[in-house]
């Protein structure tokens, strides 16, 4: 038997309206990958706060994942981790 889900929502942020059944919990590392990315200094995302919010999958995707499916951003990643790779610490 399936693990029940602990995510029901519902969206963090405001006038959501999209109609969905899967949520995200917006934890310390989703905040961490969204600071990166830049979107959560966006004013309307900046009350989230982790491990008490959870967000659609709309949102979460928007504001943690937003290069997701970015062929551009893959190829950026790769050669990023192989600079890390060749990159020799003295």
């Amino acid at each position: 038997m399936p693990p029940q889900k602990k995510n029901f929502g519902p969206c963090a942020i405001k006038n959501c309206q999209y109609n969905t059944s899967k949520f995200h919990k917006f934890t310390k590392f989703t905040t961490e990958k969204a600071q990166n990315s830049g979107t959560l200094s966006i004013l309307e995302y900046s009350h989230l706060i982790p491990d008490q919010y959870q967000l659609c999958d709309h949102h979460y995707l928007l504001i943690v994942e937003p290069n997701r499916n970015n062929p551009n951003y893959s190829k950026i990643n790769e050669a990023f981790q192989n600079l890390q790779k060749n990159r020799k610490i003295f």
